[in-house]
């Protein structure tokens, strides 16, 4: 199986909630050429989730923000898996002390979608 999760981790330990470990990372939600050699500039990307309890055994919940148009690795069709939000790369994140909002604790920063690569 060809894994298109190519990373940009941001991990950050909460000790005042559980799971006490979040990861956002960066990954390829298509990849059309062959051999597989993804790109930004042309290829889906996706910032997505995971939550673990120690830091070395992670799950990707289910978290129904994105519906995909069609079956990727990540989920069938109108499915997200754990997908945030699709177009973003290099995304990192971060807990904001000083946070105004309680629900919004969480911070982040990226590039979104980029140009549509064209093949000469």
């Amino acid at each position: 199986e060809f894994k298109l999760e190519e990373g940009h981790p941001s991990v950050v330990f909460d000790r005042d909630d559980v799971p006490r470990y979040k990861m956002w990372y960066h990954a390829y939600i298509s990849c059309m050429w062959r051999p597989r050699v993804c790109s930004p500039q042309r290829d889906e990307t996706a910032l997505l989730y995971a939550e673990s309890e120690d830091g070395l055994h992670w799950i990707k919940p289910d978290v129904h923000r994105v519906g995909l148009k069609e079956p990727h690795h990540i989920g069938g069709a109108d499915e997200g898996g754990n997908v945030l939000r699709l177009g973003s790369y290099g995304t990192g994140v971060f807990k904001d002390p000083r946070a105004s909002e309680a629900g919004r604790p969480f911070k982040a920063f990226g590039m979104l979608r980029q140009a549509t690569y064209s093949d000469p």
